[in-house]
């Protein structure tokens, strides 16, 4: 988690304004919703479509901020708290975030796509928390807001962080991913989430392939394979990325060779290796989910071995495909956060596999 001074904070984002007796004082963590403070923290107000953030600078240093940014353009500026100036608080939210990744020796997976990208979030950082020091999104925070405050909560000794990165619209991954430059890029799937917005799954492709734009060059990208949509985007970008597929033909490098279901997880074998893994979460789909995670942990030499182990017991986001008892013995499987025309096919598929 950021731990600064006012003074090298201000220096971070460009700012002006703060009083000298305020310099030296320290802030620790940051928050975007007076709702959230603890004490120590830096507030910055985000002026949102319905509600400004400027109105609860008060009501944040009331709980515990022991600062605030100003938008410059906004009117009643405090005098009496520690106060820093700048041109835009969003922007100066993500110079905030790249500036402290910056200062921290860990490589960055960004993941995104239509469904699955939370999911495989939750996969591939349990796989690579079997070898390394991991930070990962938590829930689902992975909007221009939501990413770098990810960023700014990442502890000092994380080795690979894992970030999601989701959108409403054309722009938003490019901007995510140049803020995060990933050193590996996923995407799940093109399906047809947001296509209300976009207008196409076309349009969607390249909305998701934005995740490519800050990718060091020397990268990995890790894509859904049977997608026709994708190789386009790739065919276009000539790009030099390190390229691995996954899917359910045998053309990609990841496929299963054999899925099952087992209790409330599932069986699955792939062509690199005799292990035979059990993934802990029910679903067809989130056996994709695990073959975009699986090639991510073995660029990052995680062993077959510790990746079986990590596949055994995830910490799955609230909502997607949780299973629990009822007292008479059925089962109650909760998969409420989507409802995606994708999404509750997969769920169809699973209820069909688990009755067939």
């Amino acid at each position: 988690m950021i731990k600064r001074t006012l003074k090298q904070i201000q220096e971070m984002v460009n700012g002006w304004g703060l009083a000298k007796e305020f310099e030296d004082i320290i802030a620790e963590g940051v928050v975007i919703d007076s709702r959230s403070v603890q004490d120590g923290n830096l507030y910055i107000p985000i002026i949102g479509e319905r509600v400004n953030g400027h109105s609860y600078v008060q009501n944040a240093v009331s709980e515990g901020a022991v600062a605030t940014f100003w938008q410059k353009d906004q009117p009643d500026m405090p005098t009496d708290i520690p106060v820093i100036v700048v041109e835009d608080t969003e922007i100066a939210l993500q110079q905030l975030a790249l500036a402290y990744k910056n200062t921290l020796n860990m490589k960055v997976i960004g993941i995104t796509g239509s469904n699955g990208k939370t999911s495989t979030k939750d996969i591939l950082a349990s796989i690579l928390a079997t070898t390394y020091k991991v930070h990962k999104t938590p829930g689902n925070f992975n909007s221009e807001y939501g990413m770098p405050i990810t960023l700014l909560r990442t502890p000092v000794d994380t080795e690979i962080a894992v970030l999601e990165m989701g959108m409403a619209g054309l722009g938003q991954i490019k901007l995510l991913s140049d803020l995060a430059k990933p050193d590996v890029s996923v995407i799940t799937c093109i399906g047809e989430a947001h296509i209300e917005e976009l207008g196409s799954r076309e349009n969607i492709s390249i909305a998701k392939f934005e995740i490519t734009s800050g990718l060091s060059k020397d990268g990995l990208f890790v894509y859904h394979g049977d997608e026709p949509l994708l190789e386009k985007r790739l065919a276009e970008a000539n790009s030099e990325f390190k390229l691995v597929t996954f899917g359910d033909e045998t053309s990609n490098d990841y496929y299963p060779t054999s899925t099952s279901v087992d209790g409330s997880g599932m069986v699955f074998t792939i062509p690199q290796t005799d292990i035979t893994f059990n993934l802990s979460v029910l679903g067809k789909h989130n056996v994709m989910n695990a073959l975009a995670a699986i090639p991510v942990a073995r660029h990052f030499g995680v062993r077959f071995e510790n990746i079986r182990a990590g596949l055994a017991n995830i910490e799955m986001s609230k909502g997607r495909m949780e299973t629990s008892w009822a007292k008479n013995g059925m089962m109650i499987i909760d998969d409420t956060y989507n409802s995606s025309p994708t999404s509750v096919r997969a769920t169809i598929d699973l209820l069909y596999s688990l009755t067939g």
